[in-house]
């Protein structure tokens, strides 16, 4: 009998030693211990943003500023793995795999607790990769502490407020409706992580004035001109970059997640950056946002389409629908601004890149585009929302300013200095899944 145990035990070790071997031997390492756990830790992360931004486009709550808190916290969850677990990477990096796997899949339960199947997909996303590693309570123990040290730096409702100018509309003013569907306008008052982005320096929609010469009348002039005629490069541009349509795509957000994870691919990183390029890239993208929503609902400037039909058309439409919340700044600008600022540090503003974000899709113009580098790519993204007919010329240039600012802001600041500055603090209540069930 207790060689038969014996037996079974010896085979037991055999089978999960055969597994851990295909595991190791799927990165195609060339069997040097560093590069050997770079490719397992780099395998890891690509899965889970791969099924992040998956799940995002099937998601109808997705809006942008729900999209980049996911992809601060999913950033924030890998970088505390690496910054408080980092002795197990260079003891036993299976162990390391193991915990940043239970890490990722809880962190992404929480950020898509509302959305039907997602429960089900990172389960097995989970298992599948722990399949390889081993488990123990030590492991849970360590993923434990890692979720519990996310869930005190995820910045608290804020309580502050300030009094700002309103923008007049002028002889616009009988014809514009604040539009009552407007969604998650209590992210106007949401902090953003970094507070050197608190005093990002955000310039004022011009005024406007009655008349001929009025600014968002010259504004609207333009963008019904080039709406009027769109070539065939500038619809591509315009639907190419668009990623409006919730449940369709994923959002502007998980577009620049997706070019992130292709970068990666292309041009591999040691672990140490993988982890800070997905921290910093979502804490810019969540800043981003968050002060666009702040100014979006502060100044509440219509969208072109508004003031294009009340003066010069009232058939006249844009090439996709209106997002339904307030024109300036224009948050995929500033979203695309951020993003790039950040791929600069890490790969130089001399790559040229073709994105397959939306290769195959056949309900818009999706073939990949080639841009030769960051920067055109951020101001291709901001052009696109003029070709769409959904922002005017200077929603998109303050929000190409604030996602540099933000970017410049971010892309330096060590996990130490975050940790240092930014005191444990509560969950906010402006994320919770019972606000998100109200966009469903």
């Amino acid at each position: 009998m207790t060689q038969d145990l014996m037996r079974i035990s010896y085979s037991f070790r055999i089978l999960v030693f055969a597994g851990v071997y295909l595991f190791m031997t799927s990165f195609n390492t060339n069997h040097h211990g560093t590069d050997k756990t770079n490719k397992i830790v780099a395998k890891i992360i690509h899965k889970w943003y791969e099924l992040h931004i998956d799940l995002e486009k099937n998601d109808v709550t997705a809006y942008p500023p729900i999209a980049a808190r996911r992809a601060a916290e999913l950033g924030l969850a890998g970088m505390i793995v690496w910054h408080t677990k980092q002795q197990l990477f260079s003891q036993n990096i299976f162990t390391f795999a193991s915990v940043l796997n239970e890490t990722y899949a809880r962190t992404l339960q929480q950020a898509y607790s509302t959305v039907p199947t997602a429960k089900v997909r990172i389960e097995k996303l989970r298992i599948d990769i722990s399949d390889h590693l081993p488990n123990s309570p030590l492991i849970q123990k360590n993923s434990n502490e890692c979720i519990e040290f996310l869930s005190e730096i995820s910045p608290a409702w804020s309580t502050q407020s300030a009094k700002f100018q309103q923008c007049s509309y002028g002889m616009h003013g009988h014809c514009i409706e604040e539009n009552s569907d407007s969604v998650l306008q209590e992210w106007q008052n949401a902090p953003v992580f970094l507070k050197g982005n608190r005093n990002i320096n955000v310039n004022p929609p011009a005024l406007c004035t009655q008349g001929e010469k009025s600014v968002i009348l010259q504004e609207a002039m333009a963008v019904f001109y080039v709406g009027q005629h769109l070539s065939y490069e500038e619809k591509w541009v315009a639907e190419f970059w668009s990623d409006d349509v919730r449940g369709l795509t994923f959002s502007p957000v998980g577009r620049w997640i997706s070019i992130t994870k292709q970068l990666v691919r292309q041009h591999p990183l040691p672990a140490d950056q993988m982890f800070n390029l997905y921290f910093s890239l979502g804490i810019s993208l969540n800043d981003a946002v968050t002060l666009c929503w702040k100014y979006k609902y502060l100044y509440k400037i219509p969208r072109p389409s508004q003031i294009i039909q009340c003066d010069f058309d009232p058939q006249w439409k844009p090439l996709h629908d209106n997002p339904m919340f307030p024109s300036y700044p224009s948050g995929h600008a500033a979203i695309g601004s951020a993003a790039c600022t950040i791929l600069n540090k890490y790969f130089g503003d001399n790559i040229e890149f073709t994105d397959h974000s939306h290769h195959q899709r056949i309900e818009f113009l999706s073939h990949p585009r080639k841009c030769k580098n960051f920067t055109s790519m951020a101001e291709e993204n901001a052009l696109s929302r003029i070709y769409m007919g959904v922002h005017y010329p200077m929603d998109c240039e303050e929000g190409l300013n604030i996602g540099k600012q933000v970017g410049i802001n971010t892309k330096n600041l060590p996990f130490t200095t975050f940790l240092k500055d930014y005191p444990k603090i509560t969950n906010p209540d402006y994320c919770t899944s019972e606000r998100l069930t109200r966009y469903k």
